[in-house]
């Protein structure tokens, strides 16, 4: 949305910005104003009444009663210059004239606003905005460069400190876009992965334009910069893919929190892998994550052997440390000077590149390109906070655990996960050293908490049953009545994991204790869901609404509201999951609950 006209107010994507070196340099005149002002033979150089009003609004009179002859002229140019790119500007897709549906008007905040003919400071500049202008934005990369609209350069939004000086230019109050992927990314590029079953690659940010390639479900896709309206530009390579859209729900979703990783090796190596095989197949998928894994899962143990010295700035092999990293060739002399987010990317890209050299990726990955990398500003440190916590497991903060040359997603509690499914797989045994089998009857997917018994501590499950965490044998059941474990013979326990449908037997046991509609489990399973919901986790928490209407189904008085409520939660889960018969299915019962549900018409 443009600026409002600095004469008449209106709104218009049609129109120019006052004359250099007149008080009204940088600011936004619609075309109707400028036509007037040429026909009526005026000077441009203005001057403003405050005094004067006209219909409302605030009048111009004029300076100068000279004729300005060059003003419709200049507007004209101006208008042609918007609408016809330069031949070195206009690419083959014709990505400026799509771009111009979605450009958005900055205001210049700095007092000097220099543009450069490139996204680097070091590079020529070839104009200079004030204060208090605006400038048309079409496309932004995520580390800050915002590429100028109907004229040519760039501008960095934000300096970050550098030189004494913050935010540069900000988006005008009036537009309301938001961008795609939002944050500061130091690397000057962004990990996306594909959330969708097939993602296109366009020839420009449009559905109308030319689709050149695909990427499925799992892969890892790289983006430099991105347009207002949900498009990112891929990086080292031509194409544009969309994130998102109202209609499509989301395909791409951003991997933020990524400064430890190198996100440029990652980008010329899943690229490599394409050129050499064509269409990425899940296969290949899974042996780069399984490699990226097993990287990340390294450099942090090998950062272990560095400590960091306050007085000298730079890092040093700890004297605990079993081996030298720069004589065994993981970093440079140089590198120690790096902050820790820079170490772990050099230490993650010698393990990366190691990996690469073995099977299965050395057939896979027979010959990486490197593309070009952009000149990047001064990091500064809080542009590389480390993550807390960067990995999630199904019950909580987890973390990557490597054995028998098989990485595992790890909890406190010592039980193991597949890292992209998170089906639960096993149990960590510290002592031996070994992964023993999964407990039989555990059911981790609705939470586990803490119960006392006898001076001892136990775990409880969802559907509360208790386990001895120290040998994940099941004790029995709580008794949310007694407040006490009721013990349960061992041939009563059955295999159930997080990934089955419950058995009509253990629905049964389940229900038959209630009272009413106000079952405190069924309260559980709702805040589960809503939270794993917020995290995007459709299915676990399509899983847990299930689990909620079989309760809500096995109580004495049944609440239709509630039932109702629970039900659209749901169908919002397999809409984003595009699970379109179980949509379906959830939309027809709660039309057959209430006909003139809106809502579950339009689903």
């Amino acid at each position: 949305m443009p600026p409002p006209c600095g004469q008449c107010g209106q709104l218009s994507s049609s129109g120019a910005f006052g004359d250099p070196g007149s008080e009204f340099e940088g600011r936004w005149f619609c075309n109707l104003c400028w036509q007037s002002w040429a026909s009526h033979g005026v000077a441009a150089n203005v001057r403003y009444s405050g005094a004067s009003a006209f219909n409302g609004r605030q009048a111009f009179s004029w300076g100068q009663p000279s004729v300005n002859a060059c003003a419709r002229e200049r507007f004209q140019k101006r208008e042609t210059a918007a609408a016809s790119p330069s031949k070195a500007e206009q690419s083959p897709s014709g990505e400026d004239e799509v771009l111009l549906t979605s450009r958005q008007a900055f205001e210049i905040l700095a007092a000097k606003c220099p543009v450069f003919v490139e996204p680097d400071l070091s590079s020529r500049k070839i104009a200079t905005k004030s204060k208090g202008g605006y400038v048309w934005g079409g496309e932004l990369t995520v580390d800050g460069w915002l590429k100028l609209h109907g004229e040519r350069g760039w501008i960095l939004t934000d300096m970050r400190g550098n030189d004494g000086v913050k935010e540069v230019v900000r988006l005008h109050a009036n537009e309301t876009t938001q961008v795609a992927i939002g944050g500061y990314h130091s690397q000057g590029i962004c990990c996306l992965e594909v959330c969708c079953d097939q993602a296109h690659v366009r020839q420009a940010p449009s559905h109308e334009s030319a689709v050149m390639s695909a990427r499925y479900q799992g892969e890892l896709v790289f983006a430099r910069s991105q347009s207002f309206n949900g498009w990112v530009r891929l990086a080292g390579e031509h194409g544009w893919m969309l994130v998102g859209a109202e209609d499509l729900g989301q395909l791409l979703s951003p991997l933020c929190n990524m400064p430890h990783v190198d996100l440029w090796l990652l980008r010329d190596v899943w690229a490599a892998a394409r050129s050499a095989s064509g269409d990425m197949d899940s296969k290949t998928s899974g042996f780069l994550k399984d490699a990226e894994a097993k990287a990340r899962l390294s450099s942090v143990q090998k950062l272990g052997q560095l400590e960091y010295v306050e007085e000298n700035k730079c890092w040093r092999s700890s004297e605990n440390a079993d081996q030298n990293l720069v004589n065994d060739g993981n970093l440079a002399q140089d590198d120690l000077q790096l902050s820790q987010a820079g170490i772990l990317r050099k230490l993650f890209a010698s393990a990366f590149q190691d990996a690469l050299r073995e099977e299965p990726l050395r057939g896979l990955v027979p010959e990486i390109r490197p593309c070009d990398r952009p000149v990047l500003l001064p990091v500064q440190e809080a542009d590389e906070e480390l993550p807390e916590e960067t990995l999630q497991g199904p019950l909580g903060p987890a973390m990557l655990l490597e054995h028998g040359g098989t990485v595992y997603l790890a909890d406190a509690s010592g039980l193991l996960f597949e890292p992209v499914t998170q089906r639960l797989v096993g149990v960590w045994n510290p002592d031996a050293r070994v992964v023993e089998a999964p407990p039989i009857g555990l059911d981790p997917s609705g939470g586990m908490t803490m119960v006392e018994h006898d001076g001892g501590e136990y775990l409880m499950t969802a559907d509360l049953s208790v386990f001895n965490p120290k040998t994940w044998k099941r004790v029995g059941r709580f008794d949310p009545e007694t407040n006490s474990i009721m013990e349960t013979p061992p041939e009563e326990v059955s295999l159930r994991m997080a990934w089955d449908r419950p058995s009509p037997s253990s629905v049964g046991a389940s229900i038959s204790d209630l009272d009413g509609p106000s079952d405190p489990l069924e309260q559980v399973c709702l805040e589960r869901a809503e939270g794993y919901f917020a995290r995007k986790s459709y299915r676990v928490a399509a899983r847990e609404f299930t689990k909620a209407l079989e309760r809500c189904a096995g109580a004495n008085c049944v609440d239709m509201d509630e039932e109702v409520a629970i039900l659209h939660r749901r169908a919002a889960c397999f809409k984003q999951l595009r699970e379109y018969q179980r949509l379906l299915e959830d939309a027809e019962k709660l039309l057959r609950l209430d006909p003139s549900d809106s809502q579950a018409s339009g689903l």
